[in-house]
């Protein structure tokens, strides 16, 4: 994952802003169904922006993440979010809690789905 450092403010020593519509801005159009910018990383957690266009294709590209819990904030856009045998739509403005080791992925709909993501280490 590449880092985003194009306006991480350090404030005081521990402390940084990022701006999120420049991560969102800075986002590839072109290539595959995903792109990403990871905007602040430690130790014990990372915070970045998601987008995923609309894809003709179901493949099972589910994630996990074993040691890190998740919640996603949908900024644009709707989808589904797919948790082992669950399947939801996402809308704008929803906050999603995804707990460590469960199998997901995110599906946009007719246009983009656009996520702010935050990994915690637990």
């Amino acid at each position: 994952m590449e880092a985003y450092n194009s306006r991480v403010t350090p404030v005081r020593p521990g402390l940084k802003i990022s701006n999120v519509d420049e991560a969102v801005f800075g986002l590839s159009s072109e290539g595959g169904a995903v792109s990403h910018k990871s905007l602040l990383r430690t130790d014990s957690l990372e915070t970045g922006v998601i987008e995923f266009r609309p894809v003709k294709r179901e493949d099972e590209g589910y994630i996990v993440h074993q040691d890190k819990e998740v919640l996603c904030l949908v900024l644009d856009g709707e989808g589904v979010l797919r948790r082992e045998s669950q399947t939801d739509m996402v809308h704008k403005g929803d906050l999603c809690h995804i707990p460590k080791g469960v199998r997901h992925d995110f599906r946009a709909g007719k246009n983009r789905l656009l996520l702010f993501y935050l990994l915690v280490k637990t």
